[in-house]
C-alpha cells in the first residue's frame, strides 16, 4: 500500500501524471502520521488531489496539517426504505443472472426486516440476503424460497462499536454516568477515566 503511494510520487511530473493525479485511499486511518505526512507536500501543490475514506473518527485518526487542508462529508446511515428498495434491486439481479432458469421468492416483509437489521449498512443487509438465498434449499425445479425465519437466522446482530480514544469511548462513559445519575444534572457522579 506504501509501496504503490511512492510509486505514484516518483511518477508525477512523468507524461502521464502532467497535470497531477486523482489519489483514493480507502481506510487512511490505517497510514501513520509519517505516512499520511508524506502526502502534505503534494496535496498543497495541487500534483496530489486526494480523497481518502475512513471508517474512524478522522479527527482522531487522520494528520491534523492533512485534515485542515481537507471538506470532511460525513455518511449517515441509510432509511430502512432505502436499504429495502436496494435489496429489491438485489433479487432482480440475482433472478436475472444467478437464476435465470429458476424463481427467487422472498417472502413479504423479508427484505423490510433485513435492511431494519442492517442498521443503514447496505452491504451488511446485502451479505445477508446473499447468505439466505445460498442457504435456501432449492425445491425440484431449482427454485428458492427465502422465509422469514431462514432471514432471521441469516441477519447479523450489530456489533458493540467501541474506540478507546475516540468518541464512543466519552459516549459511552457519559451514557454510563447519567445512568446512574438518573439524568440528573443536578446528582453528582465520579468521572472515569479510561
Amino acid at each position: 500500500m506504501v509501496a504503490d503511494i511512492k510509486n505514484i510520487i516518483k511518477d508525477l511530473d512523468s507524461l502521464m501524471t502532467q497535470n497531477g493525479v486523482l489519489l483514493y485511499l480507502d481506510e487512511i486511518q490505517n497510514f501513520n502520521k509519517k505516512q499520511q505526512q508524506s502526502l502534505l507536500e503534494y496535496t498543497e501543490n495541487g500534483k496530489i488531489t486526494l480523497i481518502a475514506s475512513t471508517t474512524e473518527n478522522p479527527y482522531f485518526y487522520i494528520y491534523n496539517a492533512i485534515l485542515s487542508r481537507c471538506t470532511v462529508f460525513e455518511f449517515k446511515p441509510l432509511m430502512a426504505e432505502d436499504v429495502e428498495e436496494t435489496l429489491a434491486r438485489a433479487v432482480k439481479i440475482l433472478q436475472d443472472e444467478d437464476f435465470k432458469d429458476s424463481k427467487i421468492k422472498i417472502e413479504d416483509g423479508v427484505l423490510l426486516h433485513l435492511a431494519e437489521k442492517s442498521n443503514g449498512d447496505v452491504r451488511k443487509a446485502l451479505n445477508s440476503l446473499e447468505l439466505a438465498t445460498l442457504y435456501s434449499v432449492p425445491d425440484k425445479k431449482g427454485n428458492i424460497s427465502v422465509s422469514m425465519e431462514l432471514a432471521e437466522q441469516c441477519t447479523q446482530k450489530k456489533a458493540f462499536k467501541y474506540d478507546k480514544q475516540g468518541d464512543s469511548h466519552y459516549d459511552i462513559l457519559s451514557a454510563f454516568q447519567k445512568s446512574i445519575r438518573g439524568s440528573d444534572p443536578a446528582r453528582r457522579c465520579i468521572t472515569l477515566h479510561g
